[in-house]
């Protein structure tokens, strides 16, 4: 008896979010995590984000936070991811594949900068402070498949388009434009028409004959 009391005392000294496999507590937490890593990018950038700042705003331990997620680079990447995920889910809605490639394109990124500027988490990746996973070594490198994805309907649409190795022309074109004017503001493309009929005309002259 003695035994069994000494065990349940043990287990009521576990904290309550310690991880276990598979376990509700544990969901619990990685929601608390990412809540509290998606405020302090939202108020206070990413230079803000320590596992220790996360767990005091999760209310978890720094060990939960790192049996969750492993380190801050990746906790902070998969913040990101999530709510780009749901930024990409509606930009693609709003394309029409079917239509000119230019006009697809010129869509795609002026869509692009209206959703991270809607959202305060993507509109962070604006700030080029200390901790932004934008401006890290092999941001581009990331962004690749992004862009393909984004690209994939046009590319069922106009197969020519459709890249045939590990580099192409045109998603770098768009990966870097897209880029530019989420990034930079000018009086040419602030307004969201304006942008649209100026970068409709490079595409037009940056694609191969025939391909609008």
């Amino acid at each position: 008896m003695r035994l069994s009391w000494g065990r349940a005392r043990r287990r009521q000294r576990l904290p309550s979010d310690a991880p276990r496999p598979g376990g509700p507590r544990v969901s619990g937490a990685r929601e608390r995590v990412v809540a509290a890593t998606t405020g302090l990018i939202e108020s206070d950038g990413f230079e803000a984000i320590t596992i220790a700042a996360v767990a005091r705003g999760a209310g978890v331990t720094r060990q939960t936070v790192y049996s969750l997620f492993g380190d801050r680079e990746r906790l902070v990447s998969e913040v990101v991811v999530g709510v780009a995920v749901e930024a990409l889910a509606g930009i693609r809605a709003a394309l029409r594949p079917d239509g000119p490639a230019a006009v697809y394109l010129a869509d795609l990124i002026v869509g692009a900068r209206r959703e991270v500027r809607a959202r305060p988490v993507l509109a962070a990746l604006l700030r080029p402070r200390e901790g932004n996973p934008l401006f890290d070594e092999g941001a581009m490198d990331r962004a690749w498949p992004v862009a393909l994805g984004l690209l994939e309907p046009l590319f069922e649409h106009r197969p020519g388009l459709r890249p045939t190795g590990p580099t192409d022309p045109l998603v770098e074109l768009v990966l870097r434009t897209g880029l530019s004017v989420v990034l930079f503001d000018s009086p040419a493309t602030r307004d969201d028409d304006d942008a649209r009929h100026l970068l409709a005309e490079w595409f037009r002259d940056a694609l191969p004959e025939g391909a609008d």
